[in-house]
């Protein structure tokens, strides 16, 4: 098996961490939208976002190896739930990115993505999604 093969196999780690890759490019490309609709682009907040990015993609590494040494028998590592829980982190700062530019978010979503930005179901703000 080839890597291309290794890393599109359904529910390999490589899956998710190909659309955690899709999921921070879009957050960071709506994010520049956001600041530039706002007036608040800056390259050393830009560079800083990138940074947080890459660092994202660091810990995520970390996790695979956390796996390699402690393997886990339900297929469902550290290393998947770090990458599934930082997709649903930079989904959320998608839609709330592209809310702020105006793009209409159905209520449906809004009223199920305040369920999740907050524990116990509490509803308010989404904390930390650049």
């Amino acid at each position: 098996m080839n890597l291309m093969e290794y890393l599109t196999t359904a529910n390999s780690v490589g899956v998710f961490v190909l659309i955690l890759l899709g999921a921070v490019g879009l957050d960071y490309l709506t994010g520049l939208a956001k600041a530039w609709h706002e007036g608040s682009l800056r390259s050393r907040i830009a560079k800083d976002g990138l940074i947080r990015k890459m660092t994202l993609f660091a810990v995520v590494g970390a996790c695979g190896l956390i796996d390699l040494v402690l393997p886990v028998e339900t297929g469902y590592g550290v290393c998947k739930l770090s990458a599934i829980s930082f997709i649903i982190s930079e989904v959320l700062s998608i839609l709330e990115n592209a809310a702020a530019v105006g793009v209409p978010i159905p209520e449906s979503i809004t009223r199920r993505l305040a369920q999740l930005s907050e524990p116990n179901g509490k509803e308010g703000s989404h904390a930390n999604c650049d």
